[in-house]
């Protein structure tokens, strides 16, 4: 067990690598330690351990976070052991002063890498690169929200719901969620749809970063005038990605031929955040939620709470209802900031909830 004061190395690790905000990076896991106490465990050893669990590691060698990011982490770092009158070592300065001498220019986009407790380890982790704007090419889908990394946690909460079948997510942005799916929930199917073309592409990056293959990068993600599409089969799981608009689903035009109405999950994180699209995205849910047994578990970051409310009115008109679900435990990532989130779970209200079927 890690005692009071002690630096926990996989802790930091994985606040690290998800790019936790820097003063709400914690040494360990104990939160009434002092800093005074944890900055006297920093030994000189000890700051070169953490170097080579963060800046330092191959991961973010190979797919860099956010330069200023990393000179942020080591800019406090050494100010807290200065602060504390401890040596500070020598490659610490060195790292520091090449992250400063190189800085010509942050990228549009960064990486992030998401630890998990199933297996916490940088051989394991779910990279995502993102844009490094809220909203860049006028979408926000370009990176991680908070409700995602809720959505996943519920799903690894709750793997035994997902097994062996095929799940459809809506707006799944970068992928972060069904990419953990994917790796730990043995799902039959999984198919990714989203609908702007710069997050298709990005998303496309990201399965193949996750889940390399013997072909070149992209060899089977192309692009045509209205369509992204990537299909693969990985650990038994067939992954497909598609371009699916959220008015195109229920509209009965010739649109709807790819359309995964035999789909017998529906997910989605954040996207209840602009209320002109509720109406597609519910009249999309009442097409999809047609057959029996069919849910929707949909995870919200409470940044508005009018504007979830409205979505809840605009169910029932679309003949939906919905249930407020328990939220997970924080069990298997790092929550990079406290913003509140809401999960529900969605049926038609023709058919009687099964609340055996989803943990509420």
């Amino acid at each position: 067990m890690e005692e009071r004061g002690n630096i926990d190395l996989n802790f930091v690790q994985r606040q690290f690598l998800a790019c936790t905000p820097i003063n709400k990076l914690r040494w360990n896991n104990f939160r009434n330690d002092t800093t005074a106490e944890i900055i006297e465990a920093m030994t000189p050893e000890m700051q070169r351990k953490i170097l080579e669990k963060t800046v330092n590691t191959e991961l973010v060698k190979k797919y860099p976070m956010k330069r200023s990011y990393q000179k942020s982490f080591l800019k406090r770092l050494i100010n807290e052991l200065e602060n504390h009158c401890n040596e500070v070592h020598d490659e610490m300065y060195s790292t520091y002063c090449s992250l400063v001498s190189s800085d010509d220019g942050e990228s549009s986009t960064q990486y992030r890498h998401f630890l998990y407790n199933e297996n916490p380890t940088c051989t394991n982790a779910i990279t995502l690169q993102e844009s490094v704007s809220i909203v860049s090419l006028g979408t926000t889908g370009l990176c991680t929200w908070q409700a995602g990394l809720g959505l996943a946690e519920w799903c690894m909460e709750n793997k035994e719901l997902l097994r062996g079948r095929k799940i459809l997510e809506l707006g799944c942005g970068v992928g972060l969620t069904g990419l953990a799916i994917i790796r730990s929930c043995a799902p039959k199917e999984y198919i990714f749809s989203d609908f702007h073309p710069a997050v298709l592409t990005m998303l496309c990056k990201n399965i193949h970063i996750n889940f390399p293959t013997d072909n070149d990068s992209l060899s089977n993600c192309y692009e045509d005038e209205s369509n992204i599409n990537l299909k693969m089969h990985h650990n038994g799981v067939n992954i497909d990605v598609r371009c699916l608009p959220w008015e195109n689903i229920n509209d009965g035009s010739n649109k709807t031929a790819c359309i995964p109405v035999d789909a017998e999950i529906i997910l989605a994180a954040d996207v209840l955040y602009d209320d002109s699209c509720f109406h597609s995205l519910a009249s999309a849910l009442n097409h999809l939620l047609a057959t029996n047994g069919t849910y929707a578990v949909v995870a919200a970051t409470i940044r508005n709470a009018d504007t979830i409310s409205k979505f809840t009115e605009i169910l029932g008109v679309h003949d939906l209802v919905y249930h407020e679900m328990k939220l997970p435990k924080r069990e298997h990532f790092i929550r990079t900031d406290d913003t509140p989130i809401r999960m529900m779970k969605i049926v038609n209200s023709s058919f009687t909830v099964n609340e055996d079927n989803v943990k509420l």
